[in-house]
């Protein structure tokens, strides 16, 4: 059973919403919920969150429904007024940029207009944008590539065979190891020079 818990304090997890009533039908020795209506003894109401953890339980539906709306209320509060201190920087941030940006762009001599700094860092934005694909389709490319093999497919060889058939002709198992990881790191390197010249060619 759980008692009564001043949401306050408590770890982030518990604070969550939404928030919302469970019954819970518990027996004689106070556990719940029992599933047999033989044996219940009495239903109290519990107040759960999004998290699946029980935050209290009460004795009746209305007083757990209540302290479920007042959680739910401080908890949309929260997170409203986060929201807002987060605009709030944000747009000071923006605002301490562009009252700088200007005086940075005279200064360096191109004298341009507050418009055409937005124009300009606008193009740098989609510049950016384009850039971070490319990089991203390279590492998919990677990724896939590192489950091409999957050991379903290939399971790995009795290495000590390995090495005693290849030194039965003369090989070193590590010139082979060798050659297949240059072939390995040789291919990721091309794959990361493309996305770096900011080209997509396969």
């Amino acid at each position: 059973m759980t008692t009564e818990i001043d949401a306050e304090g408590l770890d982030p997890a518990y604070t969550d919403g939404p928030f919302f009533v469970i019954p819970m039908p518990v027996n004689k020795h106070g556990s719940g919920p029992e599933m047999d209506p033989a044996k219940v003894l009495q239903t109290s109401y519990e107040v759960w969150n999004g998290h699946n953890l029980s935050l209290g339980s009460y004795p009746s539906k209305a007083l757990a429904q209540f302290v479920a709306d007042a959680l739910n209320a401080t908890a949309l509060q929260s997170q409203a007024e986060a929201h807002a201190e987060a605009r709030a920087a944000e747009d000071a941030a923006k605002d301490a940029f562009w009252a700088v940006y200007p005086t940075y762009i005279e200064v360096k001599g191109h004298g341009i207009s507050e418009e055409a700094a937005h124009t300009e860092l606008s193009a740098r934005a989609t510049t950016a944008e384009a850039s971070l694909a490319t990089m991203r389709e390279a590492l998919e490319h990677i990724v896939q590539w590192s489950e091409a093999y999957p050991i379903a497919a290939f399971p790995e060889p009795d290495f000590a065979k390995v090495r005693e058939l290849l030194a039965a002709g003369g090989i070193e198992v590590g010139a082979v190891s060798a050659s297949n990881m240059r072939h390995v790191v040789t291919e990721v390197g091309a794959i990361a020079r493309r996305a770096l010249g900011g080209s997509n060619a396969e």
